[in-house]
């Protein structure tokens, strides 16, 4: 761990114990599959609505080139989806590359990209809604391309995996986008120092992208 990473914790222990206006964000795993699941087949109707009205012949018949396709192209997703998030950070958030970090909470099984760094929740709502934005057109232009069950069921996964991300956006909606959020050490959700509560040591100005 990072002596930046270091200092964010110590801090942000400090504030739970002392109660400092700290907020916690968790993520419901049964919650996050429901809504995943809800998403799936959501997208998965709006392609075949899609192809109906639009006259598109879609081949159900699942070759085995497609079936390397599906699995080279999930593979890829995931990688993909991870290094949106830490593309968004470095982006907008003006994060250095040393306070990223990748791994996989096997519990939700579920793979994340960390940033150790505060951000705003306005910078940070731009980090979790990137990967969806991008995959999902990518997802769609395939499917365009190529209509068969393999593009249609990528389509479907790429909007569903982002259930997490879209749960946590949605809570920071009742936050002030000048609030500081930091992401959760080792669970899906964040904390948030709402503005002018944050920690001093949070409010140097090398340790956030004020907006």
């Amino acid at each position: 761990m990072s002596a930046k990473n270091e200092m964010c914790s110590a801090d942000l222990e400090a504030a739970k114990e002392t109660g400092r206006g700290v907020i916690e964000i968790r993520v419901s795993k049964v919650n996050a599959i429901i809504l995943g699941m809800i998403l799936f087949f959501g997208a998965l109707n709006f392609c075949l609505l899609g192809a109906h009205l639009s006259q598109l012949k879609i081949q159900f018949r699942l070759e085995d080139v497609d079936r390397w396709m599906f699995i080279g192209s999930v593979v890829l997703l995931i990688a993909v989806h991870e290094a949106l998030h830490a593309v968004a950070a470095l982006q907008w958030g003006k994060v250095p590359f040393n306070s990223i970090r990748f791994g996989a909470n096997w519990k939700f099984a579920a793979f994340y990209c960390h940033c150790d760094r505060p951000l705003t929740i306005r910078v940070h709502r731009i980090v979790l809604i990137f990967p969806l934005i991008v995959t999902t057109l990518a997802a769609g232009l395939l499917f365009w391309l190529d209509p068969a069950i393999w593009s249609l069921l990528l389509f479907s996964g790429t909007v569903s995996v982002c259930s997490g991300d879209i749960m946590i956006f949605l809570k920071l909606r009742r936050y002030g986008k000048n609030d500081l959020v930091q992401d959760h050490p080792s669970e899906p959700g964040c904390y948030i120092w709402p503005e002018g509560q944050s920690l001093d040591r949070l409010r140097q100005p090398d340790a956030f992208e004020r907006s």
